[in-house]
């Protein structure tokens, strides 16, 4: 068949055009280079092109749902009737009971023999004294060249962000390559940054109210216990984890009741993660900007509850040991719906009493009580026995 110069010209001008729109790269740079799609949302600092090592994304393509999954909201924990509440209400008053009765031994045993004990830890309290006396003595100079508040803020916010990033790894799921990595950083930023100061506000209001002075300092010495909590958290398989942090402290020359004082923090925070669990009540668990605030409002209510829990306890340096020096009434009651509400949204959230103690995260607080007993017994029985064997 011959073909007319028309036709030939039709076909080449197809042709030119078909392999124009599917051209690849060629070997020393010649052909045109098929543009790949940018993901949308965000994307990934890496090198060469290849595995990223950074990933950055936006708000609306949030997708770390650990928190969200192991925290109960409001519905969630209280929607299963008494079937699942009375479980949980029943162990939070056995454990504050043997809280209770052995914190009373140990409270005669730091009342009589404070100094001695003390003397125990001698060789661990002066290095770090020394480190916090050397860390006041550097602060004192930048202040005294007006630089002390941009000091203290650069810190605060150092260690804010290093507390995110520790407890972050609570998530199995959570690596860097994680698109979501950083908002799940601030989000834990804000929980742990909220609950750790404002019972430092409330405190040093009150002082400054009675007279007195204090600020509220840095706390960059509990990162050990932060990386500890966590490593521990990820080992023995506890969900949520261990979130538990205290970013900075009430310093200075504080004035006042201490019992007030105390009670004031204990509030503060109570209210703050009351507040934070009731507003998780209305944010859906969707993908996206919802349910980052979700992981908000939600790190806030675990973070407040873990820091009663541990701050109730009544041992030295505790605000709990304040309040049931006080009343050990109002130490129980409080201490029950604290570990009540502990139990109910994070360790135990199915209520069933007899499985709970097969559950990594029961098994775990068991330890936690067993070891308190242990060693507030284990004091008040050495001291018993040596007077004892003086006085015989």
């Amino acid at each position: 068949m011959t073909e007319t110069p028309d036709f030939v010209a039709t076909n080449f001008a197809a042709t030119q055009t078909a392999a124009a729109s599917s051209a690849t790269p060629l070997a020393g740079g010649v052909g045109s280079i098929t543009p790949t799609p940018t993901p949308g949302g965000g994307g990934a600092l890496g090198v060469g092109g290849g595995a990223p090592l950074i990933a950055l994304g936006g708000v609306a393509d949030y997708n770390l749902t650990w928190f969200v999954e192991h925290i109960s909201t409001p519905q969630e924990a209280l929607g299963g009737g008494l079937a699942k509440i009375l479980p949980n209400l029943l162990l939070a008053i056995i454990l504050a009971l043997l809280f209770g009765f052995f914190a009373t031994l140990q409270g005669d045993v730091m009342e009589n023999h404070e100094q001695e004990i003390g003397g125990w830890f001698a060789p661990i309290t002066r290095p770090l004294a020394g480190l916090a006396a050397a860390g006041a003595a550097f602060d004192a100079n930048l202040s005294a060249r007006g630089l002390g508040w941009l000091w203290q803020g650069a810190k605060l916010l150092g260690i804010l962000f290093i507390y995110g990033v520790i407890f972050s790894f609570l998530d199995p799921s959570f690596n860097l390559g994680e698109s979501s990595w950083l908002l799940l950083v601030v989000a834990v930023m804000l929980s742990v940054g909220l609950v750790s100061l404002i019972d430092d506000v409330a405190k040093v209001a009150y002082s400054r109210r009675s007279g007195g002075a204090g600020a509220i300092g840095v706390n960059g010495a509990n990162f050990g216990v932060a990386m500890g909590s966590m490593i521990f958290s990820r080992f023995a398989g506890l969900a949520p984890g261990i979130l538990f942090g205290s970013a900075g402290s009430a310093q200075g020359e504080l004035k006042g009741n201490p019992y007030t004082l105390s009670t004031l923090g204990l509030v503060s925070v109570g209210v703050t993660a009351l507040l934070g669990w009731l507003v998780s009540a209305f944010i859906p668990h969707v993908g996206g900007t919802n349910l980052w605030l979700s992981n908000i409002f939600l790190l806030i209510f675990a973070v407040g509850v873990q820091t009663l829990f541990f701050e109730l306890i009544p041992v030295y340096g505790t605000m709990g040991r304040d309040v049931f020096s006080r009343s050990k009434i109002m130490w129980g009651l409080t201490f029950i719906a604290i570990l009540f509400l502990f139990i109910q949204t994070q360790l135990n959230p199915e209520g069933d009493f007899v499985q709970a103690f097969n559950q990594r995260n029961m098994v775990t607080l068991v330890i936690v009580v067993t070891l308190f007993c242990a060693i507030s017994g284990g004091l008040w029985l050495y001291f018993w026995n040596r007077s004892r064997r003086r006085t015989g």
